[in-house]
């Protein structure tokens, strides 16, 4: 009773758009305070590492006071992600993060964009562009290898519905699909991943499939035969991890302009943007045409990023000096 009370009255409901994104929120916090209660008054701690502070502030504010250096996984800025905010409080929301991060002696982001943001006002900021692990690796290249001899058809849709970014991206493109101005509408849309089925229509229009949860082997197999991967977003922040992924497995991927971000530079060399869904026909038609000038359907897959090793070397360098309290070395170049 106590809980959910301090639950609707807590000031911070403020920020969140609906009550699933603030149970989100208040339960992470609830977690941190318990955490707390267990764990801080360790006195051997020489170092936190802690995934996007603020949603554990309580433990980034009782480290940082102890005088415990913090390092920040800044996944994405959570007051970038429109989708989850109440637009009227966002700006005092982005300057509540920031100035939790302002209390990490080090932040590591996987986004250029967010990266450049947070360098610029002073913090120090290791950008470490996302790249699987190897395990990953063998399985997107197994994919590609499938994909050489298959018939391809149909276009996939994959995201977790639980984030609202990728919600509404997915709704949009939906109602898009049966649409006269979509070229594509005789194609068959695929959709899958995490509450895809909780959150979207049971019945959606057009030749629009909801998937739902599908395991990784189901999901190699659609990879191995779909003409190209959907990305629409009109807001969200981060960077989209799977657009890698699908580069690396051979899959095409047509991506509006703010879903390709940190990855533009792959703009026609298996990423394909758009500038709104009334041009994805246009950017489906130019991934159609590259593969046949590819002969085999194949582009070559995107490198392992060359400041990906400098940036694990500066990484690795900056939390040895923390953890023994030597502060930060300079920063290399990333």
């Amino acid at each position: 009773m106590a809980s959910r009370l301090t639950k609707k009255l807590s000031p911070n409901r403020k920020y969140w758009v609906d009550d699933d994104s603030w149970d989100y929120v208040f339960d992470l916090g609830a977690i941190a305070r318990e955490w707390l209660d267990r764990f801080g008054s360790l006195q051997n701690i020489r170092m936190v590492i802690l995934d996007d502070p603020i949603y554990f502030s309580p433990l980034a504010v009782h480290f940082h006071q102890r005088g415990i250096p913090l390092v920040a996984l800044c996944q994405n800025l959570e007051s970038l992600s429109l989708g989850q905010l109440n637009r009227k409080h966002q700006f005092r929301l982005l300057q509540k993060e920031i100035a939790l991060l302002k209390k990490c002696s080090l932040v590591v982001g996987i986004s250029r964009e967010e990266t450049f943001l947070l360098r610029n006002m002073g913090m120090p900021v290791v950008y470490l562009p996302y790249y699987p692990v190897h395990a990953i690796q063998e399985r997107l290249g197994k994919v590609r290898e499938n994909r050489i001899h298959s018939r391809k058809e149909g276009y996939l849709v994959l995201g977790t519905a639980g984030n609202k970014a990728t919600l509404d991206g997915m709704r949009a493109l939906i109602e898009f699909w049966g649409s006269p101005r979509n070229s594509l509408r005789e194609e068959k849309l695929l959709v899958a991943g995490f509450w895809t089925r909780k959150y979207l229509p049971s019945a959606p229009a057009g030749n629009v499939i909801i998937l739902g949860d599908i395991t990784d082997a189901g999901l190699d197999d659609l990879l191995g035969t779909v003409k190209a991967l959907v990305c629409f977003q009109e807001s969200g922040s981060g960077a989209l991890t799977k657009i890698r992924e699908m580069l690396l497995a051979g899959v095409p991927v047509l991506a509006n302009s703010h879903a390709a971000r940190s990855y533009h530079e792959f703009n026609g060399a298996g990423l394909f943007e758009f500038a709104g869904l009334e041009d994805l026909g246009r950017a489906a038609a130019a991934a159609m045409a590259a593969a046949t000038e590819k002969r085999r359907e194949q582009f070559a897959p995107p490198p392992m990023p060359a400041s990906l090793a400098a940036a694990k070397r500066d990484l690795l360098a900056r939390l040895t000096a923390l953890s023994a309290g030597d502060g930060l070395p300079a920063a290399t170049m990333n």
